[in-house]
């Protein structure tokens, strides 16, 4: 949404992260796009080695399958979602945090990637943005997970909530 792409942009404003795009314009060609979300794997693990607070987020554009059937443009929808899930799902180090911003894809994060059965809801970062504390049984137990919703906050609530659990 435009609301996200502006909280991305402002989000972009704190040098101490480090933003990995994924392509979603690939997600038509099967080969290229598995490429490109290992990629993004691949520097997102780096950043967090080095001890970086990382953004991987998608290319700030509609991506329809141009063959006027929403079904088409809906599985083009959920081969991104799945990349972008899969991209906390497959991570070998563990991150101090989680964000997942969207309604769909904060789904999809908590339920797929992190394997969140139980969680302890810690409160609200900012209004109306619930952060959980993941349970022992999950990906990466006992790590603040922020479901941060599509359309919730001002520019600068992604950015304001990011800086809170980097501190």
């Amino acid at each position: 949404t435009e609301k996200t792409s502006q909280q991305v942009d402002a989000l972009k404003e704190n040098p101490n992260i480090v933003f990995v795009e994924l392509d979603a314009t690939l997600v038509a060609d099967e080969a290229a796009f598995a490429q490109e979300v290992n990629r993004c794997l691949e520097l997102e693990e780096a950043a967090i080695r080095a001890g970086k607070t990382v953004c991987v987020y998608t290319t700030r554009k509609l991506i329809t399958a141009d063959t006027g059937d929403k079904e088409d443009d809906l599985r083009l929808s959920v081969r991104i979602s799945d990349a972008v899930q899969s991209l906390v799902g497959r991570l070998s180090v563990v991150p101090s945090f989680v964000i997942a911003k969207g309604g769909i894809t904060s789904s999809d994060v908590g339920t797929k990637a992190l394997a969140v059965k139980k969680a302890n809801v810690l409160g609200q970062i900012k209004p109306g943005i619930p952060v959980w504390q993941t349970g022992a049984e999950s990906k990466f137990p006992l790590t603040p997970y922020v479901i941060f919703p599509g359309n919730v906050g001002e520019t600068t609530t992604l950015r304001e909530a990011a800086e809170v659990l980097m501190a």
